[in-house]
């Protein structure tokens, strides 16, 4: 059987850390907690799962502090969560099981679910009694696992990836299906959120700083001052300049840059600028041809400028992609094939 190093970092988390350490102790076989200044019993909590606490000096830079248990780990593998995520008792006994059947993987994504977003709903029938308090969460995927290769390690100071880290090695990264993450955010008070978001800022401006050509920390930097922000659009901007400039150059774009070129997007949608929106939902689409919201997006924008003819190829091309709203799709169909005189109907 495959042996696993449990890694993760940690601050001030004693509310949460019992639940997740409990989570997995029975499935790792080393667990690895990273300090970055904590005054709670974080420590004590950690110890007494017999983890090995590492103090780390906080640098402003969480990719530096989870790079700390991919040295000190052991195991063939490295499996991470943060201290407010945990896997459902009747998932943890397949993780292992997982990495056998893909021997030639150097990393798997796992679904996260965001609980207290709006996005996926809850359906009547799921399994999971972590769900149980929510009517929806928000769905992201990330790399949890993967095997403990020294070469390997993470980018970015906030939104930490191992995935520039993998694609540089040429590793092969797998989907793992119906094994979720659950993720239970904190309630901060509001003098707590405006905290956190300063100091993110600080973070991103500083990997900005840092890494003037990565799209991805200027990305960053923009979802975190929000659509609103006149500083937000400066920095997708910014952001989409570079992701041009690597395709003309032939380097591969990665799935994050795909998201920004898309993010753009719908903001210029929502201020009208269609012309633009539609140059960047032409650019992700060429990046990644798979993502239906991009075509249907597309669609939207043809529809409504009376490109009738393209609407329609870009909206029949989101439902074979597997749009998760059918019904809104199917509707723009069936308006566009009595604008077009197609005796057809989509349902």
């Amino acid at each position: 059987m495959p042996t696993i190093t449990f890694g993760m970092i940690a601050k001030n988390e004693e509310k949460f850390l019992p639940a997740c350490l409990e989570s997995v102790k029975d499935i790792v076989d080393e667990i690895i907690v990273v300090d970055t200044g904590s005054t709670d019993k974080t420590v004590q909590i950690a110890e007494s799962y017999g983890a090995k606490v590492i103090h780390h000096k906080w640098q402003l830079n969480m990719s530096k502090a989870r790079d700390e248990y991919i040295k000190a780990a052991t195991k063939e593998w490295i499996l991470s969560l943060d201290a407010d995520e945990r896997f459902a008792k009747q998932d943890v006994p397949k993780i292992k099981s997982i990495i056998e059947q893909h021997p030639n993987v150097m990393g798997f994504f796992f679904v996260k679910r965001d609980y207290g977003f709006a996005g996926v709903k809850r359906s009547s029938d799921d399994p999971y009694e972590e769900s149980q308090p929510f009517d929806c969460w928000m769905e992201v995927r990330e790399i949890r696992l993967f095997k403990n290769d020294k070469r390997l390690h993470y980018t970015h100071h906030v939104h930490t990836n191992l995935i520039p880290s993998i694609q540089k090695l040429k590793g092969v990264v797998a989907d793992v299906d119906g094994l979720p993450i659950h993720h239970f955010r904190q309630q901060l008070t509001s003098e707590q959120k405006a905290a956190k978001r300063k100091l993110y800022l600080q973070m991103l401006e500083m990997e900005v700083i840092e890494n003037p050509t990565d799209p991805s920390a200027y990305g960053h930097l923009a979802v975190e001052y929000g659509p609103q922000d006149p500083n937000s659009i400066k920095n997708y901007e910014k952001a989409v300049e570079l992701i041009k400039k690597n395709k003309e150059s032939g380097k591969n774009p990665w799935s994050y840059h795909f998201a920004i070129v898309g993010q753009l997007g719908m903001i210029y949608m929502e201020q009208k600028k269609l012309d633009k929106a539609k140059e960047l939902f032409k650019l992700a689409a060429e990046l990644n041809s798979t993502n239906p919201q991009d075509y249907s997006s597309l669609g939207e924008i043809e529809y409504f400028q009376k490109d009738y003819k393209n609407a329609h190829a870009h909206f029949i091309k989101a439902r074979d992609l597997g749009h998760k709203n059918s019904a809104y799709i199917n509707a723009r169909l069936n308006a566009l094939s009595k604008e077009l005189g197609l005796n057809q109907i989509y349902f």
